[in-house]
């Protein structure tokens, strides 16, 4: 604990820590009881509220850069067309990488 607070948490293991601070202040939020089924229901719930977010990000960064229709389809089928957000997170609810997929 001495070296968390000394030397302090780089970004990698902050994105690997934060997600289950999440979930369960998410469920003590709406009084959940933390059984197995539940948790993997939270992540899930929390996965797509991420991959909302993410489009929204997506779309301003878009706007901002003034980035055509074409472009910004091209970007949205790159951030969400692959495996990692059609396969894996889906099958694997219960995992950071979605959330360090979002944050970096």
């Amino acid at each position: 604990m001495k070296i968390v607070f000394e030397a302090g948490l780089d970004k990698y293991y902050v994105q690997r820590i934060f997600p289950p601070f999440i979930v369960y202040y998410f469920a003590k939020l709406f009084s959940v009881t933390f059984s197995p089924k539940n948790i993997i229901y939270i992540y899930g719930v929390i996965n797509v509220i991420l991959q909302v977010g993410l489009a929204y990000i997506w779309s301003l960064v878009a706007d901002e850069m003034k980035i055509s229709r074409r472009g910004l389809l091209v970007g949205f089928i790159a951030l969400f067309c692959n495996f990692a957000v059609l396969k894996y997170v889906p099958y694997t609810q219960i995992t950071t990488d979605l959330f360090a997929y979002t944050f970096s």
